[in-house]
């Protein structure tokens, strides 16, 4: 019987790699997350993804040891359904039935103590981007996404799930939607609104997410 969750997973895979500015590391390791889920579940369709499949996987994960004999931290269960989640939102946009993205709930991870940047680190870190060996287009895009965490103070979930609709630049502004189906706003400042806009003109494809 053919898996239909596995080629919905390569396609994904595809769309990642050739109409978003996904790191290549990134598809890499969200491939292993993904094939992880099968293997862990059984799921070869995407109906087969429910709540009950999300803890049968959380409880695989939970057992696996590294090589020092250390269980694997909550951060990295994380990763597997941040992995996950996506997936099934691309589900979702690409008009497939399965579960909800937001029914995967993260562990919650103790806080770490908050050390704040000051003066040149800042700055360094801001132009970090422009100094890597990636490509243009990375380059650009890595510098938007630090432009707009510091100077706006979302977090990176929101960065993340972020869509190229909710930015509006003629009014220098990004809506936030609400859990309440309600939305709020956020001032854009001309760095970022300049950021932005190298990003968005460099890239070819029509993807609705902004990153």
């Amino acid at each position: 019987m053919p898996n239909q969750l596995n080629n919905y997973i390569s396609d994904y895979l595809e769309y990642l790699n050739k109409d978003t500015a996904t790191a290549a590391q990134t598809i890499k390791n969200y491939q292993f997350y993904l094939g992880r889920f099968m293997e862990a579940t059984g799921a070869t369709e995407p109906n087969d993804i429910t709540e009950e499949k999300v803890k049968t996987f959380l409880e695989f994960l939970k057992q696996i040891r590294n090589g020092r004999g250390e269980l694997m931290k909550l951060s990295t269960q994380n990763y597997h359904l941040i992995a996950l989640r996506a997936f099934l939102d691309y589900l979702k946009n690409v008009g497939v039935t399965s579960l909800p993205a937001e029914s995967v709930i993260l562990n919650k991870t103790k806080r770490q103590p908050i050390v704040y940047l000051e003066g040149s680190d800042l700055e360094k870190l801001l132009e970090a981007p422009l100094h890597t060996k990636n490509f243009s287009i990375i380059q650009t895009r890595d510098k938007a996404i630090l432009e707009l965490l510091f100077s706006t103070g979302l977090k990176v979930s929101e960065i993340a799930s972020m869509r190229r609709a909710q930015i509006k630049f003629n009014l220098s502004e990004i809506a936030i939607p609400n859990d309440t189906n309600s939305s709020r706003t956020i001032p854009l400042t001309n760095l970022v609104k300049y950021w932005l806009k190298q990003y968005l003109e460099a890239r070819i494809d029509s993807a609705p997410a902004l990153f």
